[in-house]
């Protein structure tokens, strides 16, 4: 008897476990899916921002080496 509630209680973890997983990926789809929207504005921003510091004499435009957060 005890033996068939640990299986039961087995088969309840991993249903558990396949619930979260699956929120988790369907979660990860929705955050990829917002930055592959968000990105070609970022670009251009970033573009726009590299000429326009290119445009001001003696002024020399940096490229970042790596994107602050929220940027």
């Amino acid at each position: 008897m005890e033996h068939q509630q640990q299986q039961q209680q087995q088969l309840r973890n991993e249903a558990c476990l396949h619930s979260c997983a699956g929120k988790l990926i369907h979660s990860n789809h929705r955050l990829m899916a917002a930055y592959v929207q968000l990105m070609p504005a970022l670009v251009q921003r970033r573009i726009a921002d590299y000429e326009a510091a290119s445009a001001v004499p003696g002024v020399t435009a940096e490229q970042p080496t790596a994107s602050p957060p929220g940027s």
